[in-house]
């Protein structure tokens, strides 16, 4: 089961005060499970909430919707990404979608197959 995370973790997380992530909760903007007396968010949860977010901003900012996506997957690590926002570059080769994790955080430049094609080529010269 994954880890619940407490209003607590969720404002650290975000930068915001244990206040607000109340009001987010109890206004039905963020969903979380009590446990007992107590409030948890599930990661994906809050990830889905960012989601959400970021599609808002675009709008406000664009004027346009962002097109739901068919199953895009980051062509390095296979991770899902929810909408054209989540696609931080694509590769060097064929243009494939990268996430940001591998393309801003790891600084990969290509798919997985052209990494490989890459390192053959190298090890043949």
């Amino acid at each position: 089961m994954e880890k619940l995370l407490s209003i607590e973790e969720v404002a650290e997380i975000l930068g915001l005060e244990y206040k607000t992530i109340y009001r987010l909760i109890r206004g039905g903007e963020l969903p979380a499970a009590r446990v007992g007396r107590v409030y948890r968010v599930s990661r994906a949860d809050l990830e889905a909430y960012l989601e959400r977010q970021k599609q808002r901003v675009h709008e406000e900012a664009t004027g346009r919707k962002l097109v739901a996506q068919m199953e895009v997957r980051c062509g390095n690590c296979g991770q899902r990404i929810v909408s054209e926002l989540g696609i931080a570059g694509r590769c060097e080769v064929c243009q494939a979608a990268l996430c940001a994790s591998c393309f801003g955080i790891e600084k990969i430049k290509r798919c997985k197959t052209h990494q490989e094609d890459a390192a053959e080529t190298q090890t043949m010269t």
